[in-house]
């Protein structure tokens, strides 16, 4: 089982042990849907429990501990009566002072001791001041710390009877006004922690719980800052484990993507519990099936808009302002949410006051609609002098403001059109990336159509940049492979054109605005990427060239982000060239490529995403050198990223990004022991490439990605066992490879690589019943014309199928315009294998014709 897989299981028991008895089974069935395998391990530890004799959460032990009575387990001065909680960090415990004489009951946080490193321990002791020092009814205060046996640190905090916030509000069918003040009692609670420096970072509603007198209690408030310095900073991978103080569910895109945590990092947790509270579901409900799929809607997805959620509950019908204030705390970006929990806090208040709010634009017509609203009772008792004076006061107000107002009436016309398109932007975000094919089109239609009014307005900079974004946005749904796509390259080349040319004209009004230079650098490299893949290699090259300008521009030297940039913009240029066969060019951008990521990890040496660049960019160097001849240094180089990958996959186990890239090189490495005829080291090398695989594709096995890479890998070691006559294992791999390829390249919009791939397979399969050459000639024509026939290896598997097939005659013509694209060798012994390949296949093919009988008719 993987860690993912096993933090997943864990997180379902935890949830339903919370739950009363008489829901678990209606709860545990719908929060595993059509995951049979989910529940089955979950009801596999609830008979454990049973089985046990007492359940987890009243036992009295350690997590750890292996006997003893209840008695006999203290932690310093506390003894522990039962265990009334746990989570990532630990575990929970009622307890008593045992030399108190009033026997005042607290609650110990025994913590996970590999959470607590010395580093740690010296911040214990210089922060715990800092926490105890929080003094406000609205949190749970820290009362003490220590170490007990074995060196288990605990913490020792105020009891509370009291119940999570969503529960309390659910089952008292609390009104929408008293679920917005409770609300605004936890804002306050926040606010005071930050004014005295102290964040959360995992809000959640189990961390929140309310009296029975209606007052919310924030529990371990700040306490993430006592825990490794790794675990608070700037590490955190895609995948989480069970030691990083975080919930996927309720963590912001910035806790996932490992970048600075700040106050903007509550707001955003804030916000999805707003969404609870309001919706009744958690925002990404529809995305919880796996911790990769949640983790990848938090960064890129847009929730839907908590009314329509929650439109089924006819108690407290809603929409408009509460909206934009959830939608605004939860914005991806966390300077576009609100500056301070205060600010989301006040915009509550004005809500329920009917004032105009902060989260929605501040036109005439909106303030007069409040107006009307706040003195609703007054007009319906004095209509008409109410109206009177109303009509009077506007009418004075546009005498008086004539002028100011003709002034200002573009102005507001622009307002009114960011707002539309904002609406684009965001809510048809989830149509865009999600859902049936008709649906994507159909949103695809319409955001074009009103994305191209919206640019012949005459904008200004700000609706600019959001148009960018539009357009990118559109371009990635029709033709990214890195996500879920159309399959229409084209449309996306020429929307991702359009964004690049308002880019352009913005950069040229405004050369010193650095985030306009980022949007331009970041539309070439989406150019380059379909320039790339359909063969066009000189004119993906002038993009990523035209990239990396903008981007050298810039100050860099202290500037990740930028730095990260750079490096990824020379390791697809080094790519490119050496897919189009200039190896020397190549190696040259993978040597500055490296260059840069040993500057970044030098900046920031715990950052998980700097080493893992490092290493991919060790890897792919290796492969030129062995297109080179010089499988030495090729070895040496990949077997240096490998070791850094090694150490990431070690010290994060459940990092699914490092254990890919680490399956990747194994297989890289693989071909370069093949190439150089060391078949069994190859073959050892595709196994373990082979096993991390299938431990990635088993904790998700929905993901395209995983299974892409898990057919691939098995391909290569299936046709390595053939070579070596172990046949029946080589049958056996390859089945279980095409299944998966299969099922992937007969989807309705399957990418090239997808066809391409299952062509590949079903031809080099070397058990004749699992050959299928027509199989295999129809899938590479559809990858071919996917490239408009100019990826050279492309062409070159729809040639073999073409021979395979008897289409002698085609098969010549196609492998000759295959070589054509790729250039000659002209570096020396640096010899592209793809030309080497080429040029063999279509020498063996010109053999055949010449001596084999007469073609059969193409």
């Amino acid at each position: 089982m993987t860690p993912e897989r096993w933090c997943q299981i864990k997180s379902v028991f935890d949830d339903l042990t919370e739950r009363p008895p008489e829901e678990r089974e209606s709860w545990l069935r719908e929060r595993c849907g059509a995951d049979e395998d989910l529940r089955r391990e979950v009801l596999s530890l609830i008979e454990s429990d049973r089985d046990a004799g007492s359940g987890f959460l009243d036992s009295p032990l350690l997590d750890g501990d292996s006997g003893g009575s209840l008695a006999s387990h203290s932690l310093g001065a506390y003894r522990l009566l039962r265990r009334i909680g746990r989570g990532g960090m630990g575990s929970v415990y009622l307890a008593v002072r045992e030399d108190d004489q009033f026997r005042r009951r607290v609650a110990v946080k025994a913590v996970r001791p590999e959470l607590v490193g010395k580093s740690a321990m010296r911040r214990f002791r210089n922060e715990r001041q800092t926490l105890a020092a929080l003094d406000h009814p609205g949190i749970v205060k820290l009362l003490d710390w220590g170490l007990g046996d074995e060196e288990v640190p605990y913490l020792v905090m105020e009891y509370v009877e009291g119940e999570r916030i969503d529960r309390f509000c659910d089952e008292r069918k609390l009104p929408l006004a008293e679920r917005l003040r409770l609300f605004q009692a936890v804002c306050a609670a926040v606010h005071y922690a930050h004014q005295n420096l102290v964040v959360h970072r995992d809000l959640k509603p189990t961390n929140i719980l309310v009296t029975p007198e209606g007052v919310p209690k924030l529990l371990d408030f700040g306490i993430a800052k006592l825990l490794k310095a790794e675990y608070a900073s700037q590490t955190v991978g895609l995948t989480r484990t069970e030691m990083q103080p975080m919930t996927p569910e309720y963590a912001s895109p910035e806790q996932i993507l490992g970048r600075p945590i700040t106050t903007a990092t509550d707001v955003y947790s804030l916000g999805v519990l707003l969404y609870r509270l309001l919706a009744g579901q958690h925002p990404f409900q529809e995305k919880t099936e796996s911790v990769h799929e949640l983790e990848t809607a938090v960064c890129d997805a847009s929730p839907r808009r908590p009314s329509s959620v929650a439109a089924s509950n006819p108690s407290w019908p809603f929409a408009g302002d509460l909206d934009n204030i959830v939608l605004m705390a939860m914005r991806k970006e966390p300077q576009r949410r609100y500056p301070s929990v205060e600010h989301l806090s006040e915009d509550i208040r004005r809500y329920l006051e009917n004032r105009p709010v902060m989260a929605c634009r501040d036109t005439l017509a909106y303030r007069f609609s409040k107006l009307l609203r706040r003195h609703l009772v007054a007009v319906a008792t004095s209509a008409g002098a109410a109206m009177l004076l109303v009509a009077a006061t506007v009418l004075s107000m546009w005498y008086a403001g004539q002028a100011r107002f003709e002034k200002e009436r573009a102005e507001r016309r622009l307002q009114d059109v960011r707002r539309l398109a904002e609406f684009i932007l965001y809510d048809f975000d989830d149509a865009l990336q999600s859902g049936p094919t008709g649906a994507r089109k159909e949103a695809v239609g319409r955001g074009l159509e009103a994305l191209n009014r919206l640019a012949a307005e005459s904008p200004d900079a700000a609706l600019q940049r959001d148009l960018i974004e539009g357009y990118i946005r559109i371009g990635d749904v029709q033709g990214n492979l890195y996500s879920s796509n159309l399959g229409d390259l084209a449309a996306a080349k020429e929307n991702y054109s359009r964004a690049a040319d308002i880019a352009g004209a913005l950069g040229r009004a405004n050369p010193n605005d650095r985030r306009t230079q980022r949007d331009l650098a970041r539309v070439k490299q989406k150019l380059g990427d379909i320039l790339a893949l359909q063969g066009d290699f000189p004119a993906a090259l002038a993009q990523y060239d035209a990239q990396l300008k903008l981007l050298e521009t810039m100050p860099h030297d202290a500037d990740p982000q930028t730095l990260r940039d750079l490096t990824a913009a020379y390791g697809k240029k080094a790519f490119t060239r050496y897919e189009a066969g200039e190896l020397a060019a190549s190696m040259a951008d993978y040597r500055q490529h490296l260059m840069l990521a040993e500057q970044l990890v030098r900046l920031q040496p715990d950052n998980i995403e700097n080493r893992r660049s490092f290493a991919k960019g060790s890897l792919r160097a290796g492969e030129v050198h062995a297109s080179c001849g010089d499988t030495q240094t090729a070895e040496e180089t990949i077997r240096k990223g490998l070791a850094v990958l090694e150490d990431l996959a070690a010290s994060a186990p459940a990092n699914a990004l490092a254990r890919r890239d680490l399956a990747s090189g194994r297989i890289i490495l693989g071909d370069v022991l093949a190439g150089a005829g060391r078949r069994a080291e190859a073959i050892a090398e595709y196994r373990k490439g082979v096993e991390l695989t299938e431990a990635l594709h088993r904790g998700d096995p929905r993901n395209k990605l995983y299974q892409r890479d898990l057919y691939l890998a098995s391909g290569f070691l299936s046709i390595a066992l053939a070579d070596s006559g172990r046949n029946q294992e080589a049958a056996a791999l390859m089945q279980g490879a095409l299944a998966l390829a299969g099922a992937l390249a007969d989807q309705p919009h399957a990418s090239q690589d997808d066809h391409r791939n299952y062509a590949w397979l079903l031809l080099e399969a070397r058990e004749p019943a699992l050959k299928d050459p027509a199989r295999a000639r129809l899938h590479a024509e559809k990858a071919s014309a996917m490239t408009d026939g100019r990826n050279p290896a492309v062409l070159h598997t729809l040639a073999l199928a073409y021979h395979a097939t008897g289409a002698l005659t085609q098969a010549i013509l196609t492998e000759e315009k295959a070589l054509a694209l790729v250039p000659p060798a002209r570096d020396g012994r640096c010899v592209p294998h793809l030309w080497k390949e080429l040029d063999r296949t279509l020498a063996r093919f010109r053999a055949v014709s010449a001596s084999g009988p007469a073609p059969a008719k193409d």
